[in-house]
């Protein structure tokens, strides 16, 4: 096992300490955690080497039908707004597939603190993008000023 994988699986292991009782933290792979929410949601934390960075994704489910398109139209809006958002995007995991928000986590001095804090963020704009997709909630208002985007430290 390589250092980097180490580091990451003390980091993550620290950040099970520091989360809300209420979130299941548990390995499923060698390189694979992942954090259950109480709303069903799920939150996968993949360490990857090159570049050294925790990948946090989460599906949001499939773009129905009847707005396919619009949906689509919005989340490579989304995507181009990468300066404002932190770097978040979604995609989708493969033709017809589910819809993924991902973000890669860099930190030269990572704490569980810090992690936890951009776990919640990144769980809770899932959850946004999870309303909006599911026809629950109107679209997010992404027509971020530079001082609006969201903290991920």
């Amino acid at each position: 096992m390589s250092n980097d994988l180490q580091r990451a699986r003390t980091l993550i292991t620290e950040l099970g300490r520091v989360l809300p009782d209420n979130n299941a933290l548990s390995q499923v792979e060698e390189s694979l955690w992942t954090i259950r929410f109480e709303d069903g949601s799920t939150l996968f934390i993949r360490p990857t080497e090159t570049p050294e960075r925790l990948v946090l994704s989460s599906s949001l489910g499939h773009a129905p039908g009847e707005k396919q398109f619009a949906l689509y139209e919005l989340l490579l809006c989304y995507n181009a707004l990468w300066q404002k958002t932190g770097g978040v995007r979604i995609g989708m995991d493969g033709p017809q597939g589910e819809l993924v928000l991902a973000y890669d986590y860099f930190a030269d001095s990572p704490s569980a603190s810090t992690l936890r804090t951009v776990v919640l963020n990144v769980a809770g704009l899932a959850a946004i993008w999870r309303a909006y997709i599911g026809g629950n909630d109107p679209p997010p208002d992404f027509q971020l000023d530079p001082g609006s985007a969201i903290s991920f430290a």
